[in-house]
């Protein structure tokens, strides 16, 4: 008798926020690191049951949507969209210095002086209506993406509103205070101490926070957090290559992905539609390797392992080689990614 073994919901989900992480920007294991960081959060406020399901979730399909504007930057800014988003995240743009140093720095670079300038004045002019669209592209896809995974909408709303502010200065919607959903609070939260403390360590990432609190950020999750960053093994984990093991342990991540197969590959072709047509041809090969697996998740698991091998090969030294795998999986990995 064949054994079997349960596929849980957060594994798929956190194979393919590798991929998220990799349009973003972000260093591999970003949406999984924010996860980690805004369910403790969670778990300091008491958050049970549903509640923290809802958030973990919202947390780990944050940048679902991430793919819906990057044609739309790339025309606006003449720049490469993965490096603006991951230095819009580290920018504050209420600090004039730090909004100028952005512009200069992604705006038509590489493009004659006349392009340049305009795309400049333009950017410059229309900078508030810019941002509006640009985040509202993205956080309607992410959240009709969560929807149409049947996620309550509690994830759903998470993801909507990501980039509200505390103070109102935030997008789409410019809510304010306790008009941001709970999720979307701990989200933007989560996600800069993680940008931060990536970049630059944890002490950093505390500074950052402390000093956005007000504006960004809802005080009281700030000092929720600090007591959270104060937790034995709180950092070790965030910063540990077991952190994936742990993540998945948690309580909200024991969901059986079984009932969700024919949803999450909806997911996947609206986050990845390039990538998905390569490995769509490739579904026989991945069930056989997956057995039991449904023939719905079979091109999304695909997809996922072949994403795994290109952050590992992003990630390492070019003279290094990848772990020896068998000649039928290195070809649909090779078959993935030339189709994209």
């Amino acid at each position: 008798m064949q054994a079997t073994s349960t596929i849980h919901l957060s594994e798929l989900l956190g194979s393919l926020s590798t991929a998220l992480d990799m349009t973003e920007g972000q260093p591999i294991g970003h949406c999984k690191r924010t996860c980690w960081i805004g369910t403790n959060i969670g778990l300091r406020l008491g958050l049970e049951g549903r509640r923290l399901h809802d958030l973990y979730y919202a947390l780990l399909l944050k940048d679902v949507g991430c793919t819906s504007n990057a044609a739309r930057i790339c025309q606006l800014f003449l720049t490469d969209d993965i490096q603006f988003k991951r230095d819009l995240l580290a920018t504050d743009d209420a600090s004039m210095p730090q909004a100028v140093r952005f512009l200069l720095a992604h705006t038509a670079i590489g493009q004659d002086l006349s392009d340049r300038l305009k795309s400049l004045f333009n950017v410059a002019v229309n900078k508030k209506s810019i941002n509006r669209d640009l985040i509202e592209t993205r956080c309607n896809r992410g959240a009709d993406i969560a929807r149409q995974m049947r996620f309550d909408d509690d994830v759903a709303e998470g993801i909507l509103h990501l980039d509200e502010r505390w103070d109102g200065s935030g997008n789409p919607r410019g809510l304010r205070g306790d008009e941001i959903p709970l999720n979307a609070q701990i989200a933007l939260l989560s996600q800069v101490i993680d940008v931060f403390a990536s970049a630059q360590g944890p002490d950093a990432a505390v500074a950052e926070v402390q000093r956005r609190s007000g504006r960004w950020f809802n005080p009281e999750l700030v000092e929720m957090f600090l007591e959270v960053a104060r937790w034995p093994n709180f950092w070790e984990t965030w910063g540990s290559s077991n952190l994936e093991a742990q993540l998945f342990r948690l309580e909200p991540a024991l969901v059986s992905a079984e009932s969700f197969t024919p949803d999450l590959s909806r997911c996947f072709q609206l986050s990845f539609p390039v990538v998905v047509s390569g490995c769509r041809k490739l579904s026989a090969a991945a069930q056989a390797c997956h057995g039991s697996t449904s023939a719905a998740s079979a091109p999304l698991m695909t997809a996922s392992v072949c994403g795994a091998r290109a952050s590992a090969r992003a990630a390492a030294p070019r003279t290094s080689a990848l772990e020896p795998s068998s000649p039928a999986t290195t070809d649909t990995c090779r078959a993935a990614e030339g189709s994209a």
